[in-house]
């Protein structure tokens, strides 16, 4: 198989969500081990999230944002619907999975309408394929 058509920039992973909070975290030193770790910026998203049985919960997901100069462009976009491309790893020892923004892209405004007919039992109206029934 030609691997080449993976060559590609788009993001496989995006939060849509209403943006709660934006924090800019200063520069920390451990105490114990020296370890420097940079100042950076939290985003915190409210995001509707679709369980297995196709039932919504609110969660609040917590995104690391390494380009400080994006600070004032997420800042301007606290209380407004937005989407933002994702990477994410899970830890060997520790909770959960952690995100964090993808470097050098922007936040965009999520404009969403409701479809006509539609029923508000279901977040996009279309089953997952992964859903069994």
């Amino acid at each position: 198989m030609d691997m080449s058509v993976f060559n590609f920039t788009a993001p496989q992973l995006v939060f849509t969500g209403l943006l709660i909070r934006v924090n800019f975290k200063d520069s920390t030193v451990n105490t114990k081990t020296g370890e420097e770790f940079p100042a950076k910026v939290q985003l915190q998203l409210m995001c509707n999230i679709v369980s297995r049985d196709d039932s919504i919960r609110s969660e609040m997901v917590n995104l690391s944002l390494k380009d400080e100069d994006l600070f004032q462009e997420y800042n301007s976009l606290i209380g407004k619907i937005i989407s933002v491309p994702v990477g994410y790893m899970v830890p060997e020892k520790g909770r959960g999975v952690i995100f964090w923004a993808l470097q050098g892209n922007h936040p965009q405004v999520y404009n969403h309408t409701k479809p006509s007919g539609s029923s508000s039992g279901s977040a996009s109206g279309v089953k997952s394929p992964l859903v069994g029934g």
